[in-house]
């Protein structure tokens, strides 16, 4: 079984080795999984999205036409987020171990410390453990952090693989239940986010530290923060001496699981809304606590998300 963490999660089936299904096949194969399995596939007449879907493809082999037709019915979910990776790209996912595109972005302002946490695409352990590595190591500091507190920056984390975030931020909120997953049936499954240390083989104790479960932190988010930048704007909620700025996400707040196809395609479905960890739903934009322009600045002047929540964290600590 080959697993995929990739847009919140995947869980990816295993692959079965048979070999390529003709293109009405393979049609035929994604509308089964999708109405199976999607949290919305009540919303489509699956008899007639097939039979559209078919029509579209007019040769055995055209392949193509097959993974335009199958987006299509993705599409009909209304979901925002389900989608097709054809072969190319999920061999690519699957096997990229590259960590030369993985840079954590800080700025010291002296009182305040932000961190921007980036957008991370990878399954295999060796990206995993170097990107939560890196996350991690912009809270050590020497023993000395700041004394007004942090700003978590996900404004620019447009998602993929949600565990090595939050295993990265376990200074700030732990490795514990943060959030949960709940299927259409209305079952909870909580993160597993101690996951993320076995499989990558990393040492838990040492990415709980320092403990700044109780430091104060603000959370910015925008636009373009969504799917796994979502999940970790969830995380946060809940969080004592939390607060949250910008403006709301991007409504994939939701779960994808991945889906082979007998070509080597994948299908990211989405099978679960994200709670947080009191139980509140989303499947939705998620809020700020307090709204700001969320536009990057160059500096804090004309960063209008930024400077509210560094104003906040110095009030609460008597800077300026």
């Amino acid at each position: 079984m080959r697993t995929l963490f990739l847009a919140a999660v995947l869980l990816a089936q295993a692959c079965t080795g048979r070999p390529p299904p003709d293109a009405h096949a393979l049609v035929e194969e994604a509308a089964g999984k999708i109405e199976r399995h999607a949290y919305y596939a009540d919303r489509v007449d699956w008899k007639q999205a097939l039979a559209q879907a078919k029509l579209q493809v007019r040769d055995p082999q055209a392949f193509d036409e097959a993974h335009s037709a199958i987006s299509g019915m993705l599409r009909q979910l209304r979901d925002g987020h389900s989608f097709l990776l054809r072969p190319d790209r999920t061999k690519a996912i699957f096997e990229n171990k590259a960590v030369d595109d993985i840079a954590i972005d800080t700025r010291d302002l002296g009182d305040v410390f932000v961190v921007a946490v980036p957008t991370f695409v990878g399954t295999q352990a060796v990206r995993e453990q170097e990107y939560s590595t890196r996350l991690h190591s912009a809270f050590e500091r020497n023993g000395n952090p700041p004394r007004c507190g942090w700003v978590v920056d996900l404004r620019e984390d447009r998602g993929g693989n949600m565990f090595p975030m939050l295993a990265g931020l376990a200074p700030l909120i732990g490795t514990g239940d943060l959030g949960k997953f709940v299927d259409r049936s209305g079952r909870e499954k909580p993160w597993p986010v101690r996951r993320i240390y076995v499989d990558a083989r990393m040492d838990i104790s040492a990415f709980e530290a320092p403990d700044l479960r109780s430091a104060r932190v603000a959370v910015i988010t925008g636009r373009n923060t969504m799917s796994s930048g979502e999940a970790v704007a969830i995380a946060f909620r809940g969080r004592a001496n939390t607060r949250s700025f910008g403006e709301p996400t991007a409504g994939k707040s939701t779960g994808n699981e991945g889906f082979e196809l007998g070509d080597g395609s994948m299908m990211l479905i989405t099978t679960v809304l994200m709670a947080d960890r009191n139980g509140v739903r989303f499947g939705r934009p998620i809020e700020p606590d307090e709204s700001a322009d969320a536009r990057i600045g160059k500096g804090i002047e004309d960063d209008a998300a930024l400077a509210s929540a560094v104003r906040w964290l110095r009030a609460g600590c008597g800077g300026k």
